[in-house]
C-alpha cells in the first residue's frame, strides 16, 4: 500500500487533495507542511504552489478569521508576510533539490482538472488508478464543514471586504511581488510533466 503526503505551503490545497484522493487512489494519505520530507523517496510527496500572493493572502485572512481581530495591524502583516515569503522559499529550494522524488503540481490544474491531476500523480509514482475513478469522483459532495466553512473551509468561497483588502494589500508589496516573479520561473521550470 503506497503512503502519499500532501505536503505544500499553507493554502495550496493539502486538505482538498488528501479528502479527494481515496476517489482515485488505494493507499495511505497524510496533509502537511514540512518540506524537509521531500528527501524521503519512500514516500510519495505531493507538493502543489499557488501563486504566493494568493496563497499568502488566505493564510494571513485564515489567521485573522481566527484570531478575532477585526482590523488587520499593518506592522503584523509585515512581519508575517516576510516570514511567509521565507517559508515559501523554503518550499520551493526543497522541491528543486529533491524534485525526481517528488511531484511537484500547481494549484490551478489541482482545483480545475482533478481528475487528471490525480491520473498524472499516479503515473508519476507508478501506482494503479481505482476502477471506476472518473464517476467516483463526480459523486464526491464538495459542501459541509471542511468545504465551505467560514474559517475554515477548502474550497473556494464569497470573499467579505476584509479579505479583499488583505489580497489588495499582500499583492501591492514589493516582496509578494518579487516572490510571485520566482514563482511563475520555479512553476514553469520544475512543475512535473508527466508523458
Amino acid at each position: 500500500m503506497k503512503q502519499i503526503v500532501f505536503n505544500s505551503f499553507p493554502r495550496s490545497g493539502n486538505v482538498y487533495s488528501a479528502h479527494t484522493v481515496g476517489n482515485f487512489i488505494e493507499g495511505m494519505f497524510a496533509a502537511v507542511h514540512i518540506p524537509e520530507i521531500f528527501q524521503v523517496k519512500e514516500i510519495a510527496n505531493v507538493t502543489i504552489f499557488r501563486k504566493p500572493s494568493e496563497a499568502i493572502a488566505s493564510l494571513l485572512n485564515k489567521q485573522l478569521e481566527t484570531s478575532n481581530e477585526n482590523v488587520l495591524n499593518p506592522i503584523i502583516t509585515e512581519n508575517q508576510v516576510i516570514g511567509s515569503c521565507e517559508l515559501y522559499r523554503t518550499y520551493m529550494s526543497y522541491a528543486i533539490e529533491y524534485r525526481d522524488n517528488i511531484y511537484i503540481g500547481r494549484f490551478e490544474d489541482l482545483i480545475s482538472y482533478t481528475v487528471r491531476h490525480f491520473e498524472n500523480v499516479a503515473k508519476w509514482f507508478d501506482i494503479p488508478l481505482i476502477p471506476g475513478y472518473e464517476d467516483r469522483f463526480g459523486q464526491v459532495s464538495l459542501s459541509g464543514r471542511i468545504w465551505d466553512d467560514r474559517h475554515d473551509g477548502h474550497i473556494p468561497r464569497p470573499k467579505d471586504d476584509i479579505r479583499l483588502a488583505i489580497e489588495q494589500s499582500v499583492a501591492s508589496l514589493p516582496i509578494i511581488q518579487e516572490l510571485d516573479r520566482e514563482y511563475e520561473i520555479f512553476i514553469e521550470k520544475y512543475q512535473t510533466k508527466v508523458n
